[in-house]
């Protein structure tokens, strides 16, 4: 029984649920509006690390919670980027792709765009670098020559600043005791 069970007392007495048509209180931002200056970033950076933290941590469990949520997701973004990339006909999963780039784009598309991301949510800015520097990894690790090398290096050096492989590396080596 949590509090959306609770019992609402009128004609003047205690209500313990929020009313229905009440707007939610709005939250200051943690980030102030307009332009940052590179001073300010690390001092944000760090006031928002909490809260940055917490939504990591989210993103990793929410596919484990939903993973037939997840695979529709990953599903329609593939989807939509193979449609865009003329690979298989169709437009309507385009928006899934359109949403995952602007979403990069409005993080790392500009220095200031660079500055509020990391001011706002250091972990998340953090995990996306091994992302991006494996995902590379796996198209450009197959160009031949110095380009392919490149692009396996960079890879490796996703894997060693993952953050994920801080709790992930200590499990696998648990795992292989138990056997």
């Amino acid at each position: 029984m949590g509090w959306q069970d609770a019992p609402v007392v009128t004609g003047g007495g205690w209500q313990s649920a929020p009313l229905a048509n009440e707007a939610p209180p709005v939250a200051e931002p943690a980030v102030p509006e307009g332009p940052l200056s590179w001073s300010d970033v690390p001092g944000l950076a760090l006031q928002n690390a909490p809260s940055s933290i917490g939504n990591f941590v989210s993103d990793i469990v929410q596919p484990i919670l939903h993973p037939i949520d997840t695979a529709t997701a990953i599903k329609n973004v593939g989807q939509g980027y193979l449609e865009k990339g003329g690979l298989i006909s169709g437009d309507q999963h385009t928006q899934y792709a359109d949403a995952v780039n602007q979403y990069f784009a409005n993080r790392y598309g500009s220095t200031e765009g660079f500055k509020r991301a990391l001011a706002e949510d250091p972990v998340g800015v953090f995990g996306d670098i091994p992302t991006v520097l494996t995902g590379g990894e796996a198209v450009l690790g197959r160009l031949p020559g110095l380009a392919g090398k490149a692009a396996k290096a960079a890879g490796t050096a996703g894997r060693f600043v993952d953050p994920l492989n801080v709790v992930t590396k200590p499990l696998a080596g648990g795992v292989r005791l138990g056997d």
